[in-house]
């Protein structure tokens, strides 16, 4: 550091050239940072275009703060070997040049400008500062000024983007670092703009230099978009003319046209209904015009579908349209000024598909196709089909021409029955074809004696015994001898039970039993479903009582007790004639002190009649002889008028009846 001022303060050509090769070599830019004293910042290089000028921005630090009288030179090449093109001290210009030194030197600003460039001005540039014991000359940075042809124009720019509809103004601005005052600006490609407004101005700069403004003010539309506008800036002096070319980029939203093409081509109208029929094809086509370019989205209901950004037209193909392809397809475009979007209600008709049916509470469909209904109940079918448009349903039962129900409306069937059993058809038609479906009925019941099929027979030690079950669904049959339960399918040296079913409905069990103690079993066939049970006794350990003989032994009895009661009615009644007579004949107001009974093995007790209750009547003789046979043995029965009172007149006759119980032996 010492040695470098020393030779920069003392003129030191060969050290300073030597040290001036060795910062080049490290430093790049525009910035020196060999020693934080002495920097300086400038453009590194610039080019210039010929007759016009440049400008070299440029600042520097020196160890200590510089007077007012600090001087600031400009060489062109080294200087010690160079020539000097600039100077000023302090903030004073250097009057009558071309270059000039345009920065305040005391503030640290090293700035100068080239007028009218030629040529020659093409060289490398070394700053110099020098102020009281100060002298400094920068080897870090020299300002490398190029010179090319006329090839610069003028600027013309814009604050916001141009958007379609909303005013702007674009403004022209000259390169204006020369001394030149004479100029004109002109604008062309104007004949489309709407509402166009000019205004011009000159700003002259803090070097001393000018720059030239013309805005144009105007409202774009879309057509204007990639129109060709154009700027001059005329120098008149010097015949100089620069121009400048913008395309108007005027940005708009989307806008939009859709469209349907395909085998089916109905009026595409934006935002509408358009009906299509099962297996077409058809493409929708969605165009957009927008700046910038918009993303476009076809939307098919909630789902977005195939996208695209740049271009312009996006379509959707629908291949073998199917029902499933009915919704809202929406076209959306979009881009950072708005959106805009057109849709397609699409719907798509097709014939009946198979019917669906399904049945009311109180019944059930399995996967068979087969509805179950409890007999007596009642229960209604419905039959649904989708197709659009809708169809219309009827039903018929076995295949018959015989419409069971108004079309659309369920089938009831009240108070299930067998005649109820059957297939029923739903029939679907609309204008594009139909379809059917079938179900099957059938009746389910509690189980059922067939008959008088279910009996047992015994001969000596050997019991056979029937059992014969109408039912659905259809159940097994278990056997109860003696209160002890068998199932089915059972053989050993005692005991034989086979059970077969007949059909769906219908089972029959063959019990054979061998009695190894001589006494009649109790047996009964029990059987039961969801409906409900059935229980037959058709071996009764009590007595002979069979399933066969069982209810004519019930009829004899109640015949036997209809005898009886006959009978003690005509005993009772030729009693009291004969009592009668006997009063008539021997004293009115006698007291009857007798009695008679007449037997009939009953233990009820006889109930008491009181003697007012008798009616005068023809009596018989006492001898004759009254039998009541009950099965060829002898039935008694005990009547006691011994309570009855005297009477002179008789009253109105009130008759009741003794309880009578008559008992049948079997053999």
């Amino acid at each position: 550091m010492l040695v470098r001022r020393y030779c920069f303060l003392h003129h030191c050509p060969t050290a300073g050239v030597l040290l001036w090769f060795l910062l080049s070599a490290q430093f790049t830019g525009n910035k020196s940072e060999a020693n934080s004293k002495y920097s300086i910042y400038a453009t590194k290089s610039v080019t210039a275009q010929i007759g016009l000028c440049v400008h070299i921005t440029c600042s520097f630090i020196i160890e200590r703060e510089l007077t007012r009288n600090a001087k600031g030179f400009w060489y062109k090449g080294y200087y010690r070997y160079g020539s000097l093109v600039a100077s000023k001290t302090g903030s004073v210009h250097d009057p009558g040049r071309r270059f000039l030194l345009t920065g305040d030197v005391s503030k640290g600003d090293c700035s100068f400008s080239i007028s009218d460039v030629e040529y020659s001005d093409w060289s490398s540039y070394q700053f110099r500062v020098e102020d009281e014991d100060i002298k400094f000359t920068y080897f870090d940075i020299q300002p490398l000024v190029r010179v090319a042809g006329k090839t610069d124009k003028t600027a013309i720019t814009h604050s916001e983007n141009l958007l379609v509809d909303k005013e702007v103004t674009l403004t022209c601005t000259g390169l204006g670092r020369c001394s030149e005052t004479n100029y004109s600006m002109k604008w062309d490609g104007i004949k489309n703009l709407q509402s166009v407004s000019f205004n011009e101005k000159q700003v002259i700069n803090e070097n001393g230099s000018t720059t030239y403004y013309s805005n144009i003010t105007f409202i774009p539309t879309k057509e204007n978009d990639k129109s060709i506008l154009s700027c001059s800036l005329i120098y008149e002096t010097k015949m100089v003319s620069i121009t400048g070319v913008i395309s108007l980029d005027v940005q708009y939203p989307p806008y939009m046209n859709i469209s349907i093409t395909g085998r089916f081509k109905p009026d595409a109208k934006e935002n509408t209904s358009i009906v299509l029929r099962e297996g077409e094809s058809v493409v929708l086509e969605c165009k957009v015009a927008s700046n910038p370019t918009s993303s476009i989205n076809w939307w098919i209901g909630s789902n977005k579908h195939e996208s695209s950004v740049g271009a312009q037209t996006q379509s959707y193909r629908l291949q073998n349209i199917s029902p499933k392809d009915a919704a809202i397809y929406l076209c959306l475009a979009q881009n950072n000024h708005g959106s805009t979007s057109k849709f397609f209600n699409v719907i798509v008709q097709y014939p009946p598909r198979t019917p669906n049916i399904s049945c009311s509470s109180g019944c059930s469909v399995n996967a068979k196709s087969i509805v179950y209904a409890e007999e007596g109940s009642s229960f209604k079918l419905f039959c649904s089909a989708e197709s659009l448009p809708a169809a219309n349903l009827f039903w018929i039962k076995d295949r018959q021409n015989t419409m069971q129900t108004s079309s659309n409306g369920p089938l009831t069937v009240n108070k299930v029955s067998f005649r109820d059993e059957g297939t029923y058809t739903c029939t679907a038609n609309n204008s594009w074809g139909n379809s059917s479906s079938n179900i099957t009925v059938m009746m389910t019941y509690r189980p059922k004696s067939v008959g008088d099929k279910s009996s047992c027979s015994m001969r000596e030690s050997l019991v056979k015994c029937t059992c014969v079950i109408q039912s659905f669904p259809l159940t097994n049959i278990t056997w109860k001898i003696n209160m002890k339960y068998y199932i089915t399918n059972i053989s050993n040296d005692s005991l034989h039970i086979v059970t077969v079913k007949q059909s769906h409905s219908i089972s029959t069990s063959n019990l054979t039993l061998k009695l190894t103690d001589g006494k009649k079993p109790l047996i009964e066939c029990m059987t039961y479903n969801d409906i409900g049970d059935l229980v037959l006794r058709l071996l009764d350990n009590s007595g002979d009582n069979s399933f066969q003989s069982s209810i004519p032994g019930v009829i004899t009895g109640v015949v036997i007790i209809v005898l009886c009661l006959v009978t003690a009615a005509l005993i009772f009644t030729y009693s009291r004639k004969r009592k009668l007579s006997e009063k008539n004949g021997n004293m009115k107001t006698s007291i009857v002190s007798n009695s008679e009974a007449i037997y009939c093995n009953t233990n009820h007790n006889p109930k008491i009649v009181p003697e007012e209750q008798l009616e005068d009547q023809d009596t018989k003789t006492e001898d004759d002889s009254i039998y009541m046979n009950c099965d060829k043995e002898p039935q008694y029965v005990t009547l006691d008028f011994s309570n009855l009172q005297p009477r002179i007149v008789p009253e109105e006759e009130e008759v009741e009846y003794s309880e009578v119980k008559c008992t049948q032996k079997h053999n």
